[in-house]
């Protein structure tokens, strides 16, 4: 029983039932912050407070909540109609052998006493004992029901969802990784059949990593909207935004490590036994000057080589980093934020557009 608990099972963002949970316990939160707004009475506060319906970084945290399995459900919806049963078997007993690792139980465990820290270290933000922020909804004791409703929300999302989530995550892109392969049979024949498929897979394994990229990109915007200040709070964010674009590509680069070398293995059999029948086929011309029926055994021939020198070209296109656009416009997503703050500081700066004073 307790070997089962620590691991995490394919089903738990696969399956309906688990993501209408996974809503019904943040529409809870939303419909339990709001009657204590209304009881409390800041929905909206005077001068520089921000309310429940004015804090933004309250509705990011939300919306991540959702978002979260949403993505991972529909993407798993959409690869299930692209790619055959037999596929889908293998995908799920290797997340199931992968997951059963101790180092993901490790990770899942690591995890946790991070989201944990997180969570002591923003509650004592919020509650003004380190780095006092800005009068609002949840980040002072004058409200104390509502920093208490929001203490409990931040406990799941930290200490339990963000780290299940994460560790989800990863234990997929490995078994996405370890599937993007070619088999030694593969490799003897061309048209490739299985790249499609692989194409496929490699697509599904980045919009899993899309989920990994929206905490990133929300909780920066929420930054540069709330936190008005360059102080520990927006210096962590634009670190962690830029950490992320290297974490993300890596982690498209791990996705396709597998298939990245299996398509140069492929390429370089192929292109190599092409080549030695192209080299029979002009031996053949300049050895065979004066034999009967040259000229009809020559357009069969030349016929040949014409076939073996467009296999050679496509085989040549395949690409060995599939996505790759995609892959880089993920991977930015999470200091767009940050770009965009230095633009438009830069704007105002040097061309006074007023318009920006409202954005900044």
């Amino acid at each position: 029983m307790h070997e089962q608990s620590n691991t995490i099972r394919i089903e738990r963002f696969k399956d309906k039932k688990n993501i209408k949970r996974d809503w019904l316990i943040v529409f809870a939160f939303i419909a339990l912050y709001i009657v204590v707004g209304l009881f409390e009475e800041n929905l909206f506060l005077p001068d520089n407070g921000l309310g429940l319906l004015e804090h933004i970084n309250i509705w990011i945290f939300l919306v991540s909540n959702l978002l979260i399995p949403l993505i991972i459900y529909y993407a798993f919806n959409s690869l299930e109609h692209c790619i055959d049963s037999s596929t889908i078997a293998e995908i799920k007993k290797t997340f199931k052998n992968i997951a059963e690792h101790k180092t993901n139980k490790i990770l899942l465990n690591f995890s946790t006493a991070i989201g944990f820290c997180c969570f002591v270290g923003n509650s004592l933000q919020n509650a003004k004992i380190i780095n006092p922020l800005p009068f609002d909804y949840w980040d002072s004791i004058d409200y104390i029901i509502s920093y208490i409703v929001s203490r409990v929300h931040k406990f799941y999302l930290f200490a339990y969802f963000l780290p299940l989530s994460f560790t989800y995550i990863v234990i997929l892109i490995r078994t996405i990784s370890n599937l993007l392969m070619l088999h030694e049979n593969d490799m003897k024949r061309y048209p490739l059949i299985k790249y499609d498929q692989l194409n496929t897979l490699c697509d599904f394994g980045l919009n899993i990593l899309l989920v990994l990229v929206i905490p990133f990109f929300l909780s920066s915007c929420g930054v540069y909207f709330v936190h008005e200040r360059f102080d520990i709070t927006s210096i962590t964010t634009i670190i962690i935004s830029i950490a992320g674009t290297f974490v993300c590509f890596g982690t498209y680069l791990f996705l396709i490590k597998n298939f990245y070398a299996n398509i140069t293995i492929y390429k370089k059999i192929n292109i190599k036994k092409i080549n030695f029948q192209l080299s029979k086929i002009h031996q053949y011309i300049l050895n065979n000057k004066y034999e009967n029926n040259r000229y009809e055994k020559l357009e069969i021939y030349l016929k040949k080589e014409e076939y073996l020198i467009k296999t050679k070209e496509k085989i040549e296109e395949i690409n060995k980093f599939p996505h790759i656009v995609k892959a880089i416009f993920t991977s930015i997503i999470p200091i767009i934020p940050t770009l965009m703050q230095y633009v438009f500081q830069f704007l105002n700066t040097f061309f006074k557009l007023e318009i920006l004073e409202n954005i900044l």
